[in-house]
């Protein structure tokens, strides 16, 4: 048993977001460009829109992905450690 197998399961579901994930990995190592076939085509990053890709049974291309939670974030105070 791999060990992805203990965290997703086995069967068409699993192989078929590894496949999806794959191939936008692959072409953004080739181009930089994540756009491939096996996912909806995404819109370049931009600041205002936050375009993702979102990878589930059926992947999909959101604006601000988690948005309330990365404005959270932001709003907490940066401490800089000194080493």
């Amino acid at each position: 048993m791999a060990v992805s197998e203990a965290m997703v399961g086995t069967g068409p579901a699993p192989r078929k977001l590894t496949d999806q994930m794959a191939s936008a990995w692959l072409a953004f190592a080739r181009s930089g460009n994540p756009n491939a076939e096996a996912v909806p085509k995404r819109p370049p990053f931009t600041a205002t829109e936050r375009a993702t890709t979102v990878f589930d049974t059926a992947p999909r291309i959101e604006n601000d992905f988690r948005g309330a939670e990365r404005a959270l974030l932001a709003s907490l105070p940066l401490h800089r450690v000194s080493r």
